[in-house]
């Protein structure tokens, strides 16, 4: 994950009122990675917003977005899981607190706020009312859409983080979640990766739920 990335995200951002100093962004970026780092991290990790980033650039090199709202989603996704304890509630919202916080001299609220807004919406307990939200949703579930093996490493890695979970607990947990979303019309709402990874990740939800493994 480059430093150089993430301060050009932030540049293009954060561009009302003075400059963030070097040093400070300096020391948010490496913050940020020691968060992805945790050790309780196993795929809320640096590879899932590694893997978001990449889909990103997918999506901006398709020219279905307009460039600032590529920016505003890349800078939700850096942010959305950066603060995580497994199980907690409240992941999200205090997510979007550090990003209202560090931010809070360098962007306009307009854009502070749709960003806050964003990083909520991947709590995934409703329809994002904007386009940004929408997009920001879909990068997030982009891993359901890959193949079923790796689909399924991404199941194995929420199971090692939620361990304290019973299996009946995990298993009742995480079939609810899957039914809510197939039960959806569309899983995804960007017409960019409904028509990417709809199917896919329909069929790999479906198999899951009839109980089907990496065994067969």
């Amino acid at each position: 994950m480059e430093l150089n990335r993430f301060l050009s995200c932030w540049n293009r951002v954060c561009d009302r009122g003075p400059s963030a100093s070097e040093e400070y962004l300096r020391e948010m970026y490496h913050w940020i990675i020691d968060q992805y780092q945790e050790s309780a991290r196993v795929y809320h990790s640096l590879v899932h917003i590694g893997h978001c980033l990449d889909q990103l650039d997918r999506v901006a090199d398709s020219g279905d977005f307009e460039p600032e709202t590529i920016a505003r989603a890349e800078m939700a996704i850096w942010m959305h899981d950066v603060i995580y304890s497994p199980g907690a509630t409240d992941n999200e919202s205090l997510s979007a607190r550090y990003w209202q916080d560090v931010s809070a001299d360098f962007a306009s609220p307009e854009v502070r706020d749709q960003i806050s807004e964003a990083i909520n919406d991947t709590t995934h307990s409703g329809v994002p009312r904007s386009k940004l939200g929408k997009l920001v949703v879909d990068l997030d579930l982009s891993g359901m859409g890959l193949s079923f093996e790796k689909f399924m490493r991404d199941g194995v890695g929420v199971r090692r983080e939620l361990s304290h979970l019973s299996d009946d607990d995990y298993l009742q947990g995480q079939n609810q979640f899957f039914e809510r979303l197939i039960e959806k019309e569309r899983i995804y709402h960007t017409d960019f990766f409904y028509n990417l990874y709809e199917a896919s990740a329909r069929k790999n939800i479906t198999a899951v739920l009839n109980g089907e493994t990496l065994n067969g």
